[in-house]
């Protein structure tokens, strides 16, 4: 989970023909590569050919984002990390240190955990299950799983899951395996309602 100051910010970077934003997040992740490989014009050719690999995949997924005259109907899972980035360069993240983040495997949790409320909860925290659940695009129809996934919610959508799921006790969830998650969830939303931001959720 990332806390963020302004999940609108974030989603208007998709299409956004900014030039300059492309710039930096290509520097930012040539200079991982390097640090990551060695200097590229050191490199031999199985490292040099894997190197062009993962710098294409890159400049792919930065030319479908920020540049593409719309967003892809399916964005790929893969652009989280592109998200991260752009989280620090535009200084949308509020540092909250959430105890949810430490050590879930979360991704398999989310589908047991809404089927074990699903007849309990509001329509719209239901639907705000199915997106941490499944992924959110930002502007596309679906979200193309390739072993990542992201997902977001507004203040709006936090505060309507909060009040849901609050209601409930660790112990009233119906399954032992996800109660300390239960209250890890709800722990995480009252922060996020508190400081008044939206969320980022990440897997990969």
């Amino acid at each position: 989970m990332i806390a963020v100051t302004s999940i609108e910010t974030l989603r208007n970077v998709v299409g956004s023909k900014d030039q300059a934003l492309f710039d930096l997040l290509l520097k930012l992740n040539t200079d991982e590569l390097e640090n990551a490989y060695g200097p590229r014009n050191q490199l031999d050719d199985d490292d040099l050919e894997a190197f062009e690999e993962e710098l294409n995949e890159t400049v792919s997924n930065l030319k479908q984002m920020l540049l593409s005259s719309k967003p892809p109907t399916a964005e790929p899972g893969a652009w989280i990390y592109l998200i991260k980035q752009i989280i620090e360069a535009k200084q949308l993240a509020v540092k909250l240190v959430f105890s949810f983040n430490k050590g879930y495997k979360h991704l398999y949790a989310w589908e047991p955990y809404r089927e074990a409320f699903a007849t309990r909860l509001s329509k719209s925290a239901v639907e705000a299950l199915q997106h941490l659940e499944n992924g959110r695009p930002l502007r596309g129809k679906r979200l193309e799983y390739d072993g990542c996934i992201f997902a977001w919610l507004t203040q709006s959508e936090i505060a309507a899951l909060h009040e849901s799921l609050s209601k409930f006790s660790a112990a009233e969830v119906g399954n032992c395996d996800l109660e300390e998650f239960h209250e890890d969830v709800v722990e995480a939303l009252a922060m996020l309602m508190q400081e008044k931001c939206d969320l980022v959720l990440s897997a990969h």
